[in-house]
């Protein structure tokens, strides 16, 4: 086998940075508006106390009687009239009010909508779909891009979905007295539930946390998911910071045709003048009876870090096992107190049922 140095330049791609949270807000409360006791409604009081004391004091003058029931009629309709204006008002000012908080969410609506296009097409170009990988292999400013330290450090793309780009939040109610205008909160919650929803956003799974991962479902549907996860390791990630292994069926090995050409599969070490194995089996002992020294490598090294105290990430493994129709096959325990995500090992199992996961036990 030929062994060929590869250089890696600087990044020229950003992981996606998340979009600040859209904070609304808060809708008027029900009933805002002046407050108090305003001084004119005392006129229609006075008016009419003032037309019962004349009618009283002066009830020998016919004329000053009929004044004062004049008087009387005039304040009673004009308090009517009072009351009714204010009433007017008040629905006037509440009107306008909602038209104006529903402009409001209108314009952040677009806003957030921008936003949320934004945050897709950066996605997309950091995730793009499986059949674009080959280009990206080819082009040496992006192939193995993805180092340790990078946010989006194997985390790759599973599909993609109507997803939330932006979040967007509306603040609680702060005074139990005078609630939200029912209208425009109801107005304001599905603009949080609907709002900042990018259509076509990729899905992301991340692999760097180690443990199990299944992918469940129709053969059909699985199997590209499965090879579109390894073909994303193997174009944005290095060999030498990303091992890949893999448990194929003897009978599923022309659905993984190429697998054994992707240098992540080739093992560190080999014998001197021999061929370096590939980390390909058809059962899961095997490639474990493969793997043996460089997992006694993993355990030795994991041990004595934390013997010392230190918190060291290791080189990932990530194993992916296709054994069939089967039930997958439960990794042992490498060791008592590590677990799978202490020794850097992600295990992929490709299932056609929920049932047939790994069981709890064999889980780390």
């Amino acid at each position: 086998m030929n062994v060929r140095i590869v250089h890696r330049p600087a990044r020229i791609s950003e992981p996606v940075v998340p979009a600040d949270d859209v904070v609304l807000a808060p809708p008027p409360p029900v009933g805002e508006g002046p407050t108090g006791f305003p001084l004119q409604s005392l006129l229609p009081i006075v008016g009419s106390l003032s037309s019962i004391t004349m009618i009283v004091l002066l009830r020998n003058n016919p004329l000053m009687v009929v004044v004062g029931a004049v008087i009387l009629v005039v304040a009673l309709v004009g308090g009517l009239g009072l009351a009714f204006t204010q009433r007017g008002n008040a629905a006037r000012q509440r009107r306008v009010q909602r038209e104006r908080y529903l402009d409001y969410l209108e314009e952040t609506r677009e806003t957030v909508r921008e936003r949320a296009d934004r945050q897709r097409d950066a996605a997309l170009a950091l995730n793009p779909a499986p059949g674009t990988l080959v280009e990206i292999g080819a082009d040496p400013a992006r192939r193995w891009e993805r180092r340790p330290g990078d946010a989006d450090f194997l985390r790759v793309r599973i599909g993609t979905g109507d997803l939330r780009a932006v979040e967007v939040a509306l603040p609680a109610e702060q005074n139990p007295v005078q609630p939200f205008d029912p209208v425009m909160r109801e107005s304001a919650e599905r603009m949080v539930r609907l709002a900042g929803v990018a259509q076509g956003m990729p899905a992301t799974v991340d692999l760097e946390g180690g443990g199990h991962v299944s992918i469940v479902g129709d053969r059909t549907d699985t199997l590209p998911v499965a090879r579109a996860l390894v073909a994303q390791i193997a174009a944005f990630h290095s060999p030498d910071d990303v091992h890949i292994a893999a448990v194929v069926a003897p009978h599923r090995l022309d659905d993984w045709r190429g697998l054994d050409l992707v240098p992540h599969l080739s093992s560190d070490a080999a014998p001197t003048g021999a061929v370096a194995a590939r980390r390909l089996a058809p059962r899961l002992d095997d490639l474990l009876s493969l793997l043996s020294a460089e997992l006694r490598d993993r355990v030795a090294t994991a041990a004595a870090s934390r013997r010392a105290g230190r918190r060291t990430k290791p080189g990932r493994l990530i194993v992916v096992i296709d054994e069939g129709d089967g039930a997958a096959s439960t990794v042992p325990r490498l060791d008592a107190a590590l677990s799978l995500a202490d020794l850097g090992i992600t295990v992929v199992h490709v299932v056609d049922d929920r049932l047939k996961e790994p069981p709890p036990s064999g889980c780390a």
